[in-house]
C-alpha cells in the first residue's frame, strides 16, 4: 500500500505562485539598484512580463492537484 503524506493548504505544490513566482521575482527586482519610485515600479512591470511563460509553466498541474484534494475532501493523498 503507497503511504501518505499530509498535503497543507498552504502547498507549494497548491500555490506555485506564491513561493515560486514571487520569489523568482523579488530576486530579479532586487539584483538592480532603483534611484526612484518610477525605476522601481518599470523594472516590476519588465520582470513580470518577463516571468510570464515562468508562472504558467509553475501552474502547470495545479488544477490536477486541486481536483485529487477535492476528491478526498482534502484528507492526505497517496504518493
Amino acid at each position: 500500500m503507497a503511504a501518505s503524506f499530509p498535503w497543507p493548504p498552504r502547498s507549494p505544490d497548491l500555490t506555485p505562485l506564491d513561493f515560486s513566482f514571487w520569489h523568482e521575482l523579488r530576486q530579479r527586482v532586487l539584483a538592480e539598484k532603483h534611484d526612484t519610485e518610477a525605476s522601481l515600479i518599470k523594472c516590476i512591470h519588465t520582470h513580470v512580463s518577463a516571468l510570464k511563460d515562468f508562472a504558467q509553466v509553475a501552474c502547470i498541474g495545479v488544477k490536477a492537484r486541486i481536483e485529487k484534494c477535492l476528491e478526498v475532501y482534502g484528507e492526505n493523498v497517496d504518493k
